[in-house]
């Protein structure tokens, strides 16, 4: 899957993104129209609209997307730091739509997955896991955020995995 590098800076307004992340976006004026357009800096709304794109039953589920990508984040001058904070990089990027009763599974899927990609090259795998906060700024049922992130957590500790918290 390859998803567009500009994009309309509607699908960001949309999203929720240009609240949130609007002083990190490259935006780029046509010089054509008025459009405003926004180089990539995430795939998140990208995915969700390819997803919603048709009607789908969930006996589908689970979906999967997954590119290798460049992102584009305008970072300020200060901001910059090696691979961390830096205007472009290329990453894998996945995003998974399945039901609650699934994310167990999918969820330990990707962790061996990624554990014997890290056990290739001689790695040490750790995983980092950040959490929702109390604003309303998320999308979905809290009842369903807390217990998604429960199940990652638990699988997370199943697996033997050394776990740092955000």
């Amino acid at each position: 899957m390859a998803i567009p590098h500009l994009t309309k800076e509607d699908l960001y307004k949309v999203s929720g993104h240009w609240d949130k992340f609007g002083d990190e976006l490259f935006l780029v004026k046509s010089q054509e129209t008025k459009d405003q357009m926004v180089l990539k800096p995430m795939n998140c709304p990208h995915h969700i609209q390819i997803y919603a794109s048709r009607p789908r039953s969930y006996r589908e589920l689970p979906v999967r997307y997954m590119e290798n990508t460049i992102q584009y984040r305008d970072e300020k001058k200060g901001e910059l730091s090696g691979l961390s904070r830096v205007r472009a990089i290329s990453i894998d990027d996945a995003h998974i739509f399945c039901r609650i009763e699934e994310i167990e599974q999918e969820f330990t899927s990707i962790m061996k997955m990624i554990r014997e990609m890290y056990g290739v090259f001689g790695l040490k795998f750790r995983a980092r896991l950040s959490f929702r906060d109390d604003s309303d700024g998320y999308l979905g049922d809290k009842k369903n955020w807390d217990l998604a992130q429960k199940t990652i957590e638990d699988v997370a500790k199943k697996l033997k995995t050394r776990i740092l918290y955000r």
